[in-house]
């Protein structure tokens, strides 16, 4: 063998036992009995083996000699043997070495148990997280964009602390906790991070890098900034990472044990359950997921090189991995949806946003015992199909036309939204009255009955924001002329299509009948919009146009609530379709997958979504400052292991362009450099993890910060671990000084910045001192005392 002592070449002309047609798969013969065994076989040896192998020097000796990969000639082509026992051996743990490990773990927690007691408020970030917990108690329905492990977790642990809905903490941002447990929750947190950094060693052993070297990166993740601050406040981020870290650990943890043995199984399906979490955790884990299922066709082709390895236990190891990260996540996530659905059986938070359909399966809802005919005289509540907010008007004016505002509202409970549907013609109230059936086409107008204004169109002023010239302005008019009732006068045209029933599309119903509300003297149709609005009263409600050719969806309405005082009680009431877990589960996702992907349309994003961002620490992000007591949580990476996942990306990238550019299809392959060649498969999953994390920014239409992107900081630092492996291998001196200056550095960052992390007192002129990122608040230094220690 032509190899060196650090980082070993394996020449091919040493490796000249060819391979025999037998030994390519199952069609060309049995394979070597040495290079792949039987399905199953015995495992016995395999534990005796690393029992034997618990040696420290002799180890250590034994990890820098050991062949992990070597070249073989092939029938057809060259190929990179992996030595199996060799590859096995990475996830060996000597007594030694795990009572290093448990020390940094004990370590990291302690590090981040500090101080959960500051804040003893509410945190604008804990504020979602708090006000599921109260809803899950009470059974009030809510929705949010992330799965509902997190806040089903926490409402447990809330519970088992002694929290329950007699004696709920007001939900309010700033709030001073009294009842809330929230000591006992961010203890739980932060116990989850310091056990994040144990998974982390386990998957950078998995994966080659030396004791020293996994070392020095559980080192990086027990300092790092962004992680300590998150698992000390009641966030899902820091589940979502420590079930992410625990998938990277089995994941590579089952990539060195023997194919389709008890223990690559067990590493398997614990690496599904801990996919199955991540999705049930966290909207990003819908990406984790992807990154699972192309790693799995990565290993796929990583095996496949290897010609002694039979086709059969490729094809089988390769299909279990995918039904498992497939069923596991699928059952984890339906379940917990199920759990979620069951508890929440009582209208709340999220009732506004819902098909009334849905509504009415929730308890305390308004469609109950609700008459189902819509007759003259009623007062009612206009709907908008595709957003499902409510036509209202309040007595605040358009600046450009002086003119009363008429917008969209999401809230049902605001007496602003109600509208009384009269005839055009009516002298003795005999429609009224009779509460007589308004039949389609038929044409009525519209009173406003808190401003006692009529609906009309002005054509003669542009809405504030669609001010194209076929665009018209909805407002209201408390000037009421009979020589001018077409102004007034709006006409229902029903949708065949859309509404629910025949007898819907003949006369109006409700919920049942959509139409449009169409004003014949400006020939326009009344269409909500997707902008928001900036000004008066009506600043956050969206803009309501009239216009001639519109978008047939965005034009669409129906009767959402109903109420008349000539009703008397005998009235048919509605029945709406029982909605099971189906039926609820696909609303709640379509809504979801609006807000994430599609957005609310006009919504103007106001946190730039930039890799260098988030990399190079432009920006950090206010958890919590507190004036009176001076001091803040501020979330903020440490900048030292940062810059050095920015400048193992980059080596990689320049690494691979030089290898293409390099890259000569005729010539024949003699050599393999080890070390490299493990670098370059190891660390490409990483960067296809963390690229896949990233994708997030380019394709959500949410505003975006810091801590949505602490998650990459794991595949970031296995990323590190591996360049500094192969540095040991190529430059040992210069790489050695690299960890302990690094290692200094980092100390140091964690240390200046742990004011910020932990809520410390601090001066306010060291403050500034460190606030050098143009993107850092400066704000927050303000809290602090001039001149306080």
């Amino acid at each position: 063998m032509s190899a060196k002592r650090r980082g070993k070449t394996i020449d091919l002309n040493e490796n000249l036992e060819k391979v025999d047609n037998e030994t390519r798969l199952e069609e060309l013969g049995e394979p070597n009995e040495e290079t792949n065994s039987e399905i199953g076989e015995s495992e016995e040896g395999e534990e005796e083996e690393e029992d034997t192998e618990d040696n420290t020097e002799d180890e250590k000796d034994d990890e820098e000699e050991r062949q992990v990969y070597s070249l073989h000639r092939g029938p057809l082509r060259p190929y990179v043997h992996i030595h199996e026992e060799e590859v096995q051996s990475w996830r060996r743990i000597n007594p030694q070495q795990k009572l290093h490990l448990i020390s940094a773990v004990i370590f990291a927690i302690s590090l981040r148990v500090i101080n959960t007691s500051i804040p003893d408020k509410l945190t604008l970030n804990e504020y979602d997280i708090v006000s599921h917990i109260n809803n899950y108690l009470t059974g009030e329905f809510f929705i949010d964009l992330n799965p509902p492990f997190a806040s089903l977790l926490f409402t447990v642990i809330a519970n088992i602390a002694g929290y329950s809905s007699g004696n709920l903490d007001k939900v309010s941002i700033g709030y001073k906790y009294s009842n809330f447990p929230y000591h006992q929750i961010r203890a739980f947190n932060a116990i989850l991070s310091g056990i994040t950094v144990f998974f982390g060693y386990i998957a950078m052993r998995a994966t080659g890098v030396s004791h020293m070297i996994s070392m020095f990166g559980v080192f990086m993740l027990t300092f790092e900034n962004s992680l300590i601050t998150e698992s000390k406040l009641i966030l899902p981020q820091t589940i979502f990472i420590f079930f992410f870290a625990l998938l990277l650990a089995q994941h590579k943890s089952a990539g060195v044990s023997k194919l389709l043995s008890r223990k690559w199984v067990t590493h398997i399906v614990v690496a599904a359950f801990a996919l199955g979490m991540c999705v049930s955790t966290h909207w990003i884990g819908l990406f984790v997921w992807v990154y699972a299922i192309v790693s799995i066709v990565y290993r796929l082709c990583y095996l496949s090189g290897d010609l002694t390895i039979k086709s059969r236990d490729i094809r089988l190891s390769t299909t279990l991995r995918i039904v498992l990260f497939l069923a596991f996540p699928i059952a984890i996530y339906l379940s917990l949806y199920k759990i979620h659905f069951d508890t929440l059986m009582s209208k709340g938070p999220a009732y506004n946003s819902l098909s009334p359909e849905f509504q009415y399966s929730l308890n305390g809802n308004h469609l109950k015992d609700a008459v189902s005919e819509v007759p003259f005289g009623s007062t009612i509540m206009i709907r908008h199909y595709k957003t499902r907010e409510y036509l209202h008007s309040h007595d605040d004016v358009y600046g450009s036309s002086n003119h009363q505002q008429v917008t969209l509202l999401q809230s049902f409970d605001d007496v602003a939204n109600f509208f009384e549907i009269l005839p055009i013609k009516d002298d003795d109230g005999k429609l009224v009255e009779s509460k007589a059936s308004i039949h389609f086409p038929w044409k009525v107008q519209l009173r406003h009955t808190l401003t006692d204004s009529k609906l009309v169109i002005d054509p003669n002023n542009k809405p504030p924001l669609s001010e194209q010239e076929y665009n018209s302005q909805v407002t209201t008019d408390k000037n009421f002329y009979e020589s001018d009732e077409e102004r007034y006068t709006f006409s229902l045209k029903i949708s065949e299509k859309y509404s629910k029933t025949d007898d819907a599309k003949r006369s109006l119903k409700l919920v049942e009948s959509v139409f449009q509300i169409h004003n014949e003297k400006n020939g326009c149709y009344l269409l909500g919009t997707p902008l928001v609005l900036d000004e008066g009263f009506a600043e956050g409600q969206k803009e309501v146009i009239c216009i001639k050719e519109p978008n047939y969806e965005a034009s669409l309405w129906y009767i959402d609530w109903n109420t008349n005082s000539r009703f008397t009680g005998t009235e048919p009431t509605i029945s709406l379709k029982e909605y099971n877990f189906w039926d609820k589960f696909l609303e709640v996702h379509l809504l979801k997958f609006q807000k994430l992907f599609i957005g609310d349309g006009g919504y103007k994003v106001t946190i730039p979504k930039s890799l260098g961002d988030w990399m190079l620490l432009r920006k950090g992000y206010t958890y919590f400052i507190d004036s009176e007591n001076h001091n803040t949580i501020y979330l903020l990476g440490n900048y030292i292991t940062y810059q050095l996942i920015v400048l193992s990306i980059s080596i990689y990238i320049i690494y691979k362009v030089y290898q293409f550019a390099t890259f000569n299809p005729y010539a024949v392959k003699d050599s393999l450099d080890v070390a490299l060649y493990n670098y370059d498969y190891q660390s490409l999953d990483f960067i296809i993890s963390f690229g896949l994390l990233y994708v997030t920014i380019k394709l959500v239409k949410i505003d975006l910060h810091l801590y949505d992107y602490t998650a990459m900081m794991i595949p970031g630092t296995l990323l590190i671990t591996q360049l500094v492996q192969l540095g040991i291998k190529k430059a040992p001196k210069s790489t050695t000084i690299l960890i302990i200056v690094s290692s200094v550095l980092i100390l140091l960052a964690y240390k200046k910045f742990s004011p910020i992390i932990y809520g410390f007192n601090w001066s306010r002129d060291a403050c500034y001192k460190m606030m050098v990122g143009p993107g850092w608040d400066r704000n927050i230094c303000n809290v602090y005392e001039a001149g306080q220690e």
